[in-house]
């Protein structure tokens, strides 16, 4: 969704090139998430099979401290630009590269939790959508505009303007599909069949990922068969268009 409405609304100055999935390190500490051996290895998988533009870039993961989302994508942009010495954007190898604007792709979720006071730091935020920019997409329960008008605020009284670097991508078609209920799924032993690339869900069963005990109820039932973990999938080979468990 995100690369068509560039390709629709931006295309006189931008062109999505790449795009990287950067899973979070295991100092991130968050309840119920496989290791980030296996997390980098799924968002692989996802990426080689379903995508010709997406890659995974494992920096951030394999870090001993947890890393800002700010400085993760300094360091993104360290490696395409300083690195890598940015974009070919000619066939011509001797042409000169240009460097690449490297932002955010994010749901509106967290959009909202960047405008609660407190959560995310200002200087971060004024990097984050001042410098590099974002690109929220639409998740059903999460009001857009009641989330711009704290972040406007906050940047007025900095003298800029984050919200010219705030790209909201409608939903055509509602897809609520989020990690957090992928696992929950999984540890109630409901299928994910065609919510995940079939060659995770294959990883997903070889390695017995996500399949420890849960409190909550199951939403389809009374809850008996609750923190079973048995995941069963048919063998479709029909495969989704991205890597939901990272």
């Amino acid at each position: 969704m995100a690369v068509d409405y560039v390709r629709q609304n931006m295309s006189d100055t931008y062109e999505v090139v790449g795009g990287y999935l950067s899973p979070v390190s295991d100092r991130y500490n968050k309840a119920g998430l496989a290791s980030a051996t296996h997390r980098i290895r799924m968002c692989e998988l996802a990426c080689e099979q379903t995508s010709d533009w997406l890659m995974v870039d494992p920096w951030e993961a394999i870090q001993k401290e947890y890393q800002p989302t700010a400085v993760v994508l300094n360091h993104i942009t360290t490696s395409v630009n300083d690195q890598l010495g940015g974009i070919s954007a000619s066939s011509d190898p001797g042409a000169p590269k240009k460097p690449a604007q490297v932002a955010l792709l994010g749901g509106s979720d967290l959009l909202q939790t960047m405008s609660q006071p407190g959560v995310w730091s200002l200087e971060d935020l004024d990097l984050i959508i001042g410098s590099h920019g974002i690109f929220v997409i639409e998740r059903s329960g999460s009001n857009v505009s009641d989330a711009l008008a704290p972040l406007n605020e906050w940047s007025e009284k900095m003298g800029k303007s984050w919200l010219e670097n705030i790209q909201v991508v409608r939903q055509l078609i509602a897809n609520d599909i989020s990690s957090t209920r992928i696992r929950q799924f999984l540890r109630w032993g409901m299928s994910v069949q065609y919510l995940l690339p079939s060659c995770v869900i294959e990883y997903l069963r070889e390695h017995q990922l996500y399949r420890d005990p849960v409190e909550d109820n199951h939403p389809l039932g009374d809850g008996k068969g609750k923190g079973k973990g048995k995941m069963v999938e048919g063998d479709s080979k029909t495969a989704g268009d991205g890597a939901r468990v990272a």
